[in-house]
Protein backbone atom coordinates (compact mmCIF):
# COMPACT_ATOMS: atom_id res chain seq x y z
CA UNK A 1 0.00 0.00 0.00
CA UNK A 2 1.32 3.41 -0.88
CA UNK A 3 1.11 6.04 1.84
CA UNK A 4 1.65 9.71 1.03
CA UNK A 5 3.05 12.03 3.66
CA UNK A 6 4.29 15.57 4.10
CA UNK A 7 8.10 15.47 4.49
CA UNK A 8 7.95 18.54 6.74
CA UNK A 9 5.23 16.90 8.88
CA UNK A 10 5.71 13.13 8.70
CA UNK A 11 2.90 12.57 11.20
CA UNK A 12 0.50 13.80 8.51
CA UNK A 13 -0.08 10.90 6.13
CA UNK A 14 -2.88 9.88 3.78
CA UNK A 15 -3.62 6.86 1.63
CA UNK A 16 -5.38 8.90 -1.06
CA UNK A 17 -3.84 12.30 -1.80
CA UNK A 18 -6.04 15.26 -2.49
CA UNK A 19 -7.89 18.00 -0.76
CA UNK A 20 -9.62 16.62 2.30
CA UNK A 21 -11.28 18.53 5.06
CA UNK A 22 -12.31 16.47 8.07
CA UNK A 23 -14.69 19.30 8.95
CA UNK A 24 -16.42 19.91 5.61
CA UNK A 25 -18.16 16.59 4.90
CA UNK A 26 -19.64 16.13 8.39
CA UNK A 27 -20.76 19.74 8.26
CA UNK A 28 -22.50 19.20 4.91
CA UNK A 29 -24.31 16.06 6.09
CA UNK A 30 -25.06 17.68 9.45
CA UNK A 31 -26.61 20.61 7.59
CA UNK A 32 -28.70 18.21 5.50
CA UNK A 33 -30.05 16.46 8.61
CA UNK A 34 -30.55 19.80 10.35
CA UNK A 35 -32.46 21.26 7.42
CA UNK A 36 -34.44 18.04 7.12
CA UNK A 37 -35.46 18.37 10.77
CA UNK A 38 -36.45 22.00 10.29
CA UNK A 39 -38.39 21.08 7.15
CA UNK A 40 -40.25 18.38 9.13
CA UNK A 41 -41.10 20.90 11.84
CA UNK A 42 -42.27 23.41 9.24
CA UNK A 43 -44.45 20.80 7.49
CA UNK A 44 -45.96 19.76 10.83
CA UNK A 45 -46.66 23.37 11.71
CA UNK A 46 -48.25 24.12 8.35
CA UNK A 47 -50.35 20.96 8.61
CA UNK A 48 -51.60 21.97 12.05
CA UNK A 49 -52.05 25.55 10.89
CA UNK A 50 -54.14 24.66 7.85
CA UNK A 51 -56.31 21.86 9.23
CA UNK A 52 -59.69 21.97 10.81
CA UNK A 53 -58.05 21.38 14.20
CA UNK A 54 -57.67 25.14 14.50
CA UNK A 55 -61.37 25.95 14.79
CA UNK A 56 -62.39 27.86 17.89
CA UNK A 57 -63.74 25.58 20.60
CA UNK A 58 -61.73 22.62 19.34
CA UNK A 59 -59.02 23.13 21.95
CA UNK A 60 -56.31 24.12 19.49
CA UNK A 61 -55.29 27.71 19.00
CA UNK A 62 -52.82 29.48 16.80
CA UNK A 63 -50.95 30.43 19.96
CA UNK A 64 -50.61 26.76 20.87
CA UNK A 65 -49.44 25.88 17.37
CA UNK A 66 -46.88 28.68 17.22
CA UNK A 67 -45.65 27.85 20.73
CA UNK A 68 -45.28 24.16 19.88
CA UNK A 69 -43.32 24.89 16.72
CA UNK A 70 -41.16 27.48 18.48
CA UNK A 71 -40.33 25.20 21.41
CA UNK A 72 -39.66 22.23 19.11
CA UNK A 73 -37.39 24.28 16.87
CA UNK A 74 -35.60 25.90 19.80
CA UNK A 75 -34.88 22.58 21.50
CA UNK A 76 -33.77 20.89 18.26
CA UNK A 77 -31.53 23.80 17.24
CA UNK A 78 -30.00 24.03 20.71
CA UNK A 79 -29.24 20.31 20.75
CA UNK A 80 -27.78 20.53 17.25
CA UNK A 81 -25.61 23.54 18.01
CA UNK A 82 -24.07 21.83 21.03
CA UNK A 83 -22.59 19.28 18.64
CA UNK A 84 -20.33 21.98 17.19
CA UNK A 85 -18.44 22.38 20.48
CA UNK A 86 -15.00 20.75 20.25
CA UNK A 87 -15.28 19.17 23.73
CA UNK A 88 -18.60 17.58 22.74
CA UNK A 89 -17.09 16.30 19.50
CA UNK A 90 -14.17 14.75 21.39
CA UNK A 91 -16.61 13.02 23.75
CA UNK A 92 -18.68 11.72 20.84
CA UNK A 93 -15.57 10.36 19.14
CA UNK A 94 -14.67 8.56 22.38
CA UNK A 95 -18.20 7.22 22.55
CA UNK A 96 -18.73 6.08 18.97
CA UNK A 97 -15.34 6.26 17.24
CA UNK A 98 -14.21 8.60 14.48
CA UNK A 99 -16.08 6.76 11.71
CA UNK A 100 -18.73 4.42 13.12
CA UNK A 101 -20.18 2.16 10.42
CA UNK A 102 -17.84 3.97 7.98
CA UNK A 103 -19.76 7.22 8.44
CA UNK A 104 -18.23 10.39 9.90
CA UNK A 105 -19.06 10.67 13.58
CA UNK A 106 -20.94 13.95 13.30
CA UNK A 107 -23.25 12.56 10.62
CA UNK A 108 -24.15 9.54 12.72
CA UNK A 109 -24.74 11.65 15.82
CA UNK A 110 -26.96 14.18 14.00
CA UNK A 111 -28.94 11.34 12.43
CA UNK A 112 -29.32 9.60 15.80
CA UNK A 113 -30.27 12.85 17.50
CA UNK A 114 -32.86 13.62 14.81
CA UNK A 115 -34.31 10.12 15.09
CA UNK A 116 -34.55 10.38 18.89
CA UNK A 117 -36.15 13.83 18.59
CA UNK A 118 -38.98 12.70 16.28
CA UNK A 119 -41.62 12.17 19.02
CA UNK A 120 -40.82 15.39 20.86
CA UNK A 121 -43.00 17.85 18.85
CA UNK A 122 -45.98 15.64 19.74
CA UNK A 123 -44.99 15.82 23.41
CA UNK A 124 -44.51 19.60 23.16
CA UNK A 125 -47.98 19.92 21.55
CA UNK A 126 -49.58 18.31 24.59
CA UNK A 127 -47.28 20.19 26.94
CA UNK A 128 -48.55 23.46 25.44
CA UNK A 129 -52.16 22.34 25.98
CA UNK A 130 -51.40 21.69 29.65
CA UNK A 131 -49.37 24.90 29.97
CA UNK A 132 -52.13 27.12 28.56
CA UNK A 133 -54.66 25.41 30.82
CA UNK A 134 -52.37 26.04 33.82
CA UNK A 135 -52.22 29.72 32.85
CA UNK A 136 -56.03 29.85 32.67
CA UNK A 137 -56.24 28.17 36.08
CA UNK A 138 -53.73 30.62 37.55
CA UNK A 139 -51.33 27.76 38.33
CA UNK A 140 -47.67 27.37 37.56
CA UNK A 141 -46.71 24.53 35.26
CA UNK A 142 -44.76 21.76 36.91
CA UNK A 143 -44.90 18.09 37.71
CA UNK A 144 -47.39 18.77 40.53
CA UNK A 145 -49.84 20.46 38.19
CA UNK A 146 -49.22 17.83 35.53
CA UNK A 147 -50.22 15.10 37.99
CA UNK A 148 -53.46 16.82 39.01
CA UNK A 149 -54.55 18.30 35.66
CA UNK A 150 -56.34 15.06 34.72
CA UNK A 151 -58.62 15.34 37.74
CA UNK A 152 -59.28 19.04 37.18
CA UNK A 153 -59.79 18.75 33.42
CA UNK A 154 -60.69 15.22 32.26
CA UNK A 155 -60.26 16.29 28.62
CA UNK A 156 -56.53 16.76 29.33
CA UNK A 157 -55.89 13.23 30.63
CA UNK A 158 -54.38 12.20 27.32
CA UNK A 159 -52.17 15.29 27.28
CA UNK A 160 -51.06 14.53 30.83
CA UNK A 161 -50.17 10.97 29.83
CA UNK A 162 -48.26 12.13 26.75
CA UNK A 163 -46.30 14.69 28.82
CA UNK A 164 -45.45 12.12 31.48
CA UNK A 165 -44.48 9.66 28.74
CA UNK A 166 -42.26 12.32 27.17
CA UNK A 167 -40.61 12.94 30.53
CA UNK A 168 -39.99 9.20 30.98
CA UNK A 169 -38.66 9.01 27.40
CA UNK A 170 -36.21 11.84 28.13
CA UNK A 171 -35.12 10.18 31.40
CA UNK A 172 -34.67 6.83 29.62
CA UNK A 173 -32.48 8.40 26.91
CA UNK A 174 -30.46 10.31 29.51
CA UNK A 175 -30.06 7.21 31.67
CA UNK A 176 -29.04 5.08 28.69
CA UNK A 177 -26.41 7.67 27.72
CA UNK A 178 -25.04 7.77 31.29
CA UNK A 179 -24.78 3.98 31.46
CA UNK A 180 -23.22 3.78 27.99
CA UNK A 181 -20.74 6.58 28.68
CA UNK A 182 -19.70 5.14 32.05
CA UNK A 183 -19.19 1.70 30.48
CA UNK A 184 -16.95 3.31 27.84
CA UNK A 185 -15.03 5.21 30.53
CA UNK A 186 -16.04 8.63 29.26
Amino acid sequence: MTVYYDPTKPETAVVEPGVYSPFLMPLVFGAIFFLGGLWGLWKSASQFWNTENVRPGNGASRRQIVSTVAVSALVYITCSLTLLDSAVQETLIKAFGARPFGVPNLILVVALQTLLFVPMPYVFWHWMKVTFQALQDGESIGVGYLLKVGRLHPDLRRSRSVCLGGLLYFLAITGAWIVYASNRGI
